[in-house]
């Protein structure tokens, strides 16, 4: 099966969740053609602030929908820089099989927890 992209997924939210792209693009500050045009692929995915908008408008995550821009958000930049070893750490993860992401991932909420 063919990875979805993001104006395939875009349709697919809106239309899951009942709304229109004439309602979608009124309530993010956009033209519904504009919309027509990046579900059918005929433009790029948006800017990170208006993906973050229809993310709220919609209720789904936004960091989700800029990575299936193929775009970084903003605020991961920070990030990788407040550490020399996060990009190392990074690129480790990217070697870990499902099970060591998972206790990874469980041992940072177990962190996140105890703070």
């Amino acid at each position: 099966m063919d990875e979805e992209n993001f104006g395939q997924y875009l349709k697919k939210i809106r239309l899951t969740h009942n709304v229109s792209q004439r309602e979608l693009a009124n309530n993010i500050g956009v033209d519904f053609t504009y919309l027509s045009k990046i579900e059918n692929g005929k433009l790029e995915p948006p800017a990170e602030d208006t993906i973050k908008k229809i993310a709220n408008f919609l209720g789904e995550d936004a960091d989700h929908l800029i990575l299936l821009a193929n775009k970084i958000p903003s605020d991961y930049k920070d990030v990788l820089k407040s550490d020399p070893k996060i990009p190392f750490m990074l690129r480790q993860i990217g070697g870990f099989t499902n099970t060591q992401k998972r206790k990874l991932f469980k041992a940072i909420e177990d962190i996140e927890r105890n703070k």
